[in-house]
C-alpha cells in the first residue's frame, strides 16, 4: 500500500513538473515574441468622425491594443478583401476592453459617416470594437502619412493596404499585408503577444 502511494505521489509530481515547464516555456516564448517587436514610432493624438457622426478621439485607445487600416467604400480592389480580413480578426479577438479596430477612409468626400456605416454593416461589424472614421481630406492625409507612417496621396486608389499594429502605450509595433498569408499569420501572433503582455500587467 505504501509503495503504491509512493508511486502515485511520484507520478503526480512528474506530471505537475511537466505542466509547470510547459507553461513556463510557453510564457517565455510569448514574452520573447513581444520583446522582439520593434517600437517603430509613437502615435500622436488625433480626432476624426466615426460612423455615428460622433467625434472620435484617439486617446480613447489608451491601454488597448489596436489595429488600423485604410479603405474607401467605392474601392473595387483590395478594400473589400482587407475588410473581410479585419472582420476575421475581430471575430477571433472579440474583447472590446482589450483590443479595438479602426478603418480610416481615404475618400472622405464620398464616404460620409452614413456611407461608412452602411459599408461596415455588410461585414457584420461590432461597432463597440471597430470604428470607421472620416474627416477632412487634408487631415486624413496628414494622419495617414505622418502618424501611421504609411503612404497616401490625393487619389484614394493609391492608399496603403497595410494593417498597422499599435500597442497599449500607443506605439506602432508592426506593419502587415493582410492578403499575404505569412504576414497575416504574423499579425495574429503579434496581437496575441501584446494581449498576453497586457494580461500579465
Amino acid at each position: 500500500m505504501f509503495r503504491m502511494l509512493k508511486v502515485i505521489s511520484t507520478f503526480t509530481f512528474f506530471i505537475g513538473t511537466c505542466f509547470y515547464f510547459s507553461y513556463y516555456l510557453s510564457t517565455q516564448e510569448k514574452i520573447n515574441l513581444e520583446a522582439s517587436l520593434p517600437v517603430i514610432s509613437k502615435v500622436k493624438e488625433f480626432k476624426l468622425t466615426d460612423q455615428n457622426t460622433k467625434n472620435f478621439y484617439s486617446n480613447k485607445m489608451a491601454g488597448k491594443v489596436w489595429v488600423s487600416n485604410f479603405i474607401f467604400t467605392n474601392c473595387q480592389g483590395p478594400c473589400p478583401i482587407n475588410t473581410k480580413k479585419m472582420a476575421e480578426l475581430q471575430r477571433e479577438f472579440n474583447d472590446a476592453a482589450k483590443i479595438n479596430f479602426l478603418s480610416i477612409t481615404m475618400d472622405p468626400h464620398r464616404d460620409t459617416p452614413e456611407q461608412l456605416k452602411s459599408f461596415a454593416e455588410n461585414y457584420h461589424v461590432d461597432f463597440n470594437q471597430w470604428s470607421f472614421l472620416t474627416g477632412e481630406k487634408k487631415e486624413i492625409l496628414y494622419i495617414t502619412k505622418n502618424i501611421f507612417k504609411v503612404p497616401a496621396d490625393e487619389d484614394p486608389i493609391n492608399h496603403s493596404t497595410r494593417f498597422v499594429l499599435i500597442d497599449t502605450l500607443g506605439s506602432i509595433r508592426g506593419f502587415y499585408e493582410p492578403q499575404d498569408k505569412t504576414s497575416f499569420e504574423k499579425l495574429r501572433n503579434d496581437i496575441k503577444a501584446l494581449l498576453n503582455k497586457q494580461t500579465a500587467v
